[in-house]
């Protein structure tokens, strides 16, 4: 789980690593995760928006 949130950190980032500003990003992404049971995929909408000048994330696992 933790390596698909890192994932979707990384949507965010340009290629110095910078977050990138905009008013609001939005992306759809598959990880595979492994558990006990075997390999699972994780289906995350995460979105970006500024509120009062911090970038806001919000990332929603479906």
């Amino acid at each position: 789980m933790l390596s698909a949130i890192n994932q979707a950190y990384k949507l965010f980032q340009n290629k110095e690593g910078e977050i990138i500003k905009n008013e609001f990003v939005f992306s759809e992404f598959k990880a595979p995760t492994s558990s006990a049971e075997g390999s699972i995929t994780v289906t995350a909408k995460l979105s970006s928006a500024r509120v009062e000048g911090h970038v806001v994330f919000v990332l929603k696992l479906v």
